[in-house]
């Protein structure tokens, strides 16, 4: 990641996220009520065939609190990797509806990356889940865009696709000159396919 991405999450760390600070302490558990998710939770959440459903995750979590305990579960390093992973994959369900919340959501957990401890391969899945997420808010916020073309040059494969699927989804034309660049020298044939999709969808979008 570049130091103007850093700084750029640096400055989103202080920017108001107190909706997702709020919502974060909401999900907290009572006092003396056991810690961290249920197990038929636990179960949908580490589910390898597919994404829970919101319909699903509204019926386990609760409607109106199922962004708040996602996105603890997302940053709780005591927590099964599987279900932060699939906790972060499932938060833009709810953006429609807290477009807001949930793009400071998942940013939080852009954030968090590299200050946890977590294993080289497993602080990629964390970015490529929350990348892919970042694509799928459609929120369009102005530091969106600079931080997903900083992974097209990344030395992961799996970075570099996820960035181009993500600006796909955001529908954002400006994408269009960095991505046809990386195109013409881009040596992995999986991260050119996803960018020439990403190009061919950004052509038929609107300003």
């Amino acid at each position: 990641m570049t130091e103007g991405v850093r700084s750029r999450l640096a400055r989103s760390a202080a920017r108001p996220v107190g909706a997702v600070l709020v919502l974060s302490l909401c999900a907290l558990p009572a006092r003396g009520q056991e810690s961290g998710p249920p197990p038929q939770v636990v179960h949908t959440l580490t589910a390898f065939d597919s994404i829970p459903t919101k319909q699903e995750l509204t019926r386990l979590l609760g409607p109106t609190n199922e962004l708040a305990l996602l996105s603890s579960y997302a940053l709780d390093p005591q927590l099964d990797f599987g279900v932060r992973l699939r906790a972060v994959r499932a938060m833009p369900s709810f953006c429609p509806e807290y477009p807001q919340q949930c793009h400071d959501a998942i940013w939080a957990v852009l954030q968090d990356i590299d200050a946890t401890s977590d294993a080289p391969g497993r602080k990629i899945l964390r970015q490529r889940a929350a990348i892919e997420a970042l694509g799928l808010a459609r929120r369009r916020d102005p530091n969106d865009l600079p931080l997903l073309l900083s992974f097209l040059g990344n030395a992961s494969r799996d970075l570099r696709v996820a960035a181009a699927r993500a600006m796909r989804d955001l529908c954002d034309p400006a994408a269009l000159p960095a991505l046809q660049l990386r195109l013409g020298v881009d040596e992995s044939q999986q991260v050119k396919l996803a960018i020439s999709q990403a190009v061919q969808a950004l052509e038929q979008c609107g300003p």
